[in-house]
């Protein structure tokens, strides 16, 4: 069973990300938008595979130590 606080805290951070992005862009993501979401989604995994190279060189680094 997956435990009910991780999801409380992923649908926090989703409405977080929501409130964020009507923040910047005045409106919330919807159907009507003009960007090409399969290149946004695509550059998103690109940045998360960055992040996950990072974590892991910090940790071999940090285990050299």
């Amino acid at each position: 069973m997956i435990n009910k606080s991780t999801w409380k805290s992923v649908i926090k951070d989703i409405k977080k990300r929501d409130k964020f992005g009507i923040k910047k862009y005045k409106i919330p993501l919807n159907i009507t938008t003009k960007k090409d979401m399969l290149v946004e989604h695509y550059e998103e995994l690109l940045d998360a595979i960055v992040y996950i190279k990072t974590l892991i060189l910090q940790r071999k680094q940090n285990a050299s130590k």
